[in-house]
């Protein structure tokens, strides 16, 4: 688990070095909250996500 400190200058040198912010802070805070691999995340579509319910749904995953 990522201390305070490392997590904010993770965020910094994202911040300070992408190329495209919007996609690199979706694509950390969807690992960091979901637990997802970037695999599973890559391979979302829109449909996958349920905006009224705040869910997404992974259909494609490592583990049964």
């Amino acid at each position: 688990m990522l201390s305070r400190h490392e997590l904010l200058r993770f965020l910094h040198s994202l911040i300070s070095h992408s190329d495209n912010m919007i996609r690199d802070t979706l694509l950390f805070s969807l690992l960091l909250t979901t637990g997802c691999r970037i695999s599973e995340i890559t391979e979302l579509k829109v449909s996958d996500i349920n905006f009224e319910d705040e869910m997404i749904t992974i259909l494609k995953k490592k583990k049964k």
